[in-house]
């Protein structure tokens, strides 16, 4: 099992495959959004839960990496509007870090400039997908050579349209680059009739650490087993973060989650043996005022803690990490980090995504 240190350099490397799985606690999207939401990527990509916050932290462990509104920018003609992203809450990642770009103009020229001195000789782009009638085509150039082309049109893509979009382009380290963003053509399937064409410039960093959230609502371990290559293996990834077993405990024997556990650690080596699994237990669901009652809802400690004995032993026979949840929230008031019966509020949120960012050696800073 590698130590905290290999695990610190796993998150720093360009190119390390991340997928955040299990049932609803990995998304966790209550205390942010009324509506149900059946998986991870059916929500807002930019929700304050503990793995999206999870998410943006790691991509933003890159010394070289910068918000969009943080970039030295530039543009040709006085239609354009630039600045900060005026959007809803939870719409975009990172916060309120987005730079949003109108352009009326299709020979408008968006100039940034960066400058990083990794070694991976690479700049990567991030940008949010527009859902709605000013979606754009644009091309992108790097000191006057054309790179890419990119379409951010929403309309049918995850996070409700505004699914994050990676562009990798060529930039030697040391070098202050100029990228240019120009030949802007309207891509929505019914354009805005004034001709506005918009890009949400999430940031820039020098590597690409993909996150993919990929967890589904009130399932068990044997749900993730039958679903693996969906949900898992198909991003071959490098790091597993896994909460799973609170709707075990109420549908499924011991033994029978013990068994799907152990299988879907099996599935995920299978794919990439030198993978890295980390085991959360999900959180006590104890009904405060009648902690022996059992049912759909609410299960007793003494109950929970044999499935988290499953958990902790796979994980100690399998070679994989291990975090005790509850122990985030010993001390503090159910009340204050508990939504309903297990979810977790903001402040719950927030407190795991400090636990597992240090966990990891990552600075708390970052999830912020």
């Amino acid at each position: 099992m590698p130590d905290r240190k290999d695990l610190q350099e796993l998150l720093k490397r360009d190119g390390t495959s991340i997928v955040i799985t299990g049932d609803s606690l990995s998304y966790n999207r209550y205390d942010f959004d009324e509506q149900p939401r059946s998986n991870a990527y059916d929500c807002l990509p930019g929700i304050r839960s503990w793995s999206f916050l999870l998410r943006d932290a790691i991509h933003r462990n890159d010394a070289w990496f910068r918000h969009g509104h943080e970039l030295p920018y530039g543009h040709l003609k006085d239609s354009s509007v630039l600045g900060p992203a005026a959007l809803p809450e939870y719409t975009l990642p990172f916060g309120h870090g987005a730079l949003a770009i109108d352009v009326f103009d299709k020979d408008e020229k968006i100039k940034l400039t960066y400058t990083h001195y990794n070694d991976t000789n690479k700049a990567v782009l991030y940008f949010g997908s527009v859902p709605g009638d000013t979606a754009a085509r644009f091309d992108i150039y790097v000191d006057g050579v054309y790179c890419k082309s990119v379409n951010n049109d929403g309309a049918g893509q995850p996070f409700q349209g505004y699914n994050p979009i990676y562009i990798e382009l060529e930039a030697a380290a040391g070098i202050e680059h100029e990228i240019v963003l120009t030949n802007w053509e309207q891509a929505a399937g019914s354009p805005q009739p004034s001709g506005q064409r918009t890009a949400y410039l999430l940031g820039i960093g020098s590597k690409l650490t993909p996150v993919h959230l990929t967890g589904q609502g009130s399932r068990t371990a044997e749900w993730l087993l039958n679903n693996l290559e969906e949900r898992v293996t198909g991003f071959t990834p490098d790091l597993v973060i896994l909460i799973i077993g609170a709707n075990d405990r109420v549908y499924r024997t011991v033994q029978q989650f013990d068994q799907d556990l152990r299988a879907v650690i099996n599935g995920i080596y299978t794919v990439n043996p030198k993978a890295y699994v980390l085991l959360l237990s999900p959180p006590s669901s104890i009904n405060p005022e009648d902690p022996a009652h059992d049912d759909i809802h609410y299960v007793p400690d003494a109950k929970s803690a044999e499935y988290n004995a499953v958990l902790e032993a796979a994980a100690e026979q399998h070679g994989c990490g291990y975090f005790a949840t509850s122990s985030v929230f010993a001390g503090v008031p159910v009340e204050k980090w508990r939504y309903d019966n297990v979810h977790f509020t903001k402040y719950g949120n927030l407190l795991l995504a400090e636990a597992i960012a240090e966990f990891f050696g990552l600075d708390a800073a970052l999830l912020r």
